[in-house]
């Protein structure tokens, strides 16, 4: 009984494993980042909607937060979120297509 026990601890250790990023849960780092973004985009009096996420490469701890501002939904961007420090906004960039 103990075998199977450890047996289904390990196998549940090692299939959440496979979602992480530097250690963090990628639906934790997107749902974080989500907020981030918006309340970004709401100090500038602008409302964000966020359309997806990319993670470009999991050595910079960033996320690409993709979305439009409401009311021009034809200028595709993405807000770059670094979640290693503090989901700090780094910045943003126009007219990208969609990931």
């Amino acid at each position: 009984m103990k075998k199977l026990a450890y047996s289904l601890i390990v196998l549940a250790l090692l299939t959440t494993g496979c979602n992480k990023e530097n250690g963090m849960d990628r639906d934790e780092i997107k749902g974080t980042a989500k907020v981030v973004v918006k309340e970004f985009w709401e100090s500038r009096h602008k409302t964000y909607v966020v359309t997806g996420y990319d993670f470009p490469n999991e050595d910079t701890g960033t996320v690409h937060v993709l979305g439009y501002v409401k009311g021009k939904e034809e200028n595709k961007m993405y807000t770059i979120v670094e979640y290693m420090n503090d989901y700090e906004v780094l910045g943003y960039a126009n007219g990208v297509g969609d990931k």
